[in-house]
């Protein structure tokens, strides 16, 4: 479905590129957390991440911090795998 923006030019914006609020950091900060306990992150790669996550303004910068671990639930992934979404 196609939404009409009010100002010109955005209709373009890939929905990646939206800034992302606190409550998606808060989501990848929790799948991480995760990660971390179950082994799947060392301690270094997890403080590197959680600094990533923070500071993300875009879902865009968001996706890559979480793409190759696992899923917790209420999490998916779009099809491409690419771009993290939550249930």
């Amino acid at each position: 479905m196609t939404q009409a923006f009010p100002v010109r030019g955005l209709e373009k914006t890939s929905p990646r590129a939206l800034r992302a609020s606190d409550a998606d950091r808060d989501r990848v900060t929790e799948l991480l957390r995760a990660a971390v306990a179950d082994g799947r992150l060392d301690p270094v790669e997890f403080d590197e991440r959680l600094d990533a996550a923070l500071t993300a303004r875009t879902l865009d910068a968001l996706a890559p911090l979480v793409t190759d671990l696992i899923p917790v639930p209420g999490w998916r992934y779009a099809s491409r795998g690419a771009r993290c979404c939550w249930t």
